[in-house]
């Protein structure tokens, strides 16, 4: 559960990065701020599927929160792909996104971990 509440939390600092970055202007064109935009969505998205994730995860649904932690790395993988060499952008938020997907990834590797052990269940 730490490891979802670090992905909540950082995903969090990330996204007042994106929108301190829009609302200061710091952005190279008109097309970096509509994909800026554009992950803040996917940020919201991914906010949502973490939290339904852990509370699965509380729960003890395991299959349910691997599906919801595999849910929310779209975010930072889709955000990046909006930054990509066809349209000459390039992501301010690219070191922050590559972190996030690691973060999110550790609860859900650790679902799959307890359920490659024992299905279904935690060992105490």
């Amino acid at each position: 559960m730490v490891g979802a509440n670090n992905a909540i939390s950082y995903l969090t600092n990330v996204k007042r990065i994106v929108e301190k970055i829009i609302k200061e202007r710091k952005y190279k064109s008109s097309l970096s701020k509509k994909s800026l935009e554009d992950c803040l969505k996917l940020y919201s998205k991914s906010s949502h599927f973490l939290i339904s994730g852990l509370n699965y995860l509380k729960q003890g649904n395991f299959d349910e929160a691997k599906y919801a932690f595999k849910d929310a790395q779209e975010a930072p993988i889709f955000c990046e792909l909006k930054f990509n060499g066809d349209n000459q952008q390039i992501s301010p938020v690219k070191k922050e996104n590559n972190l996030l997907l690691i973060m999110i990834s550790i609860p859900r590797l650790f679902i799959m971990k307890v359920d490659f052990d024992s299905p279904g269940t935690i060992n105490k």
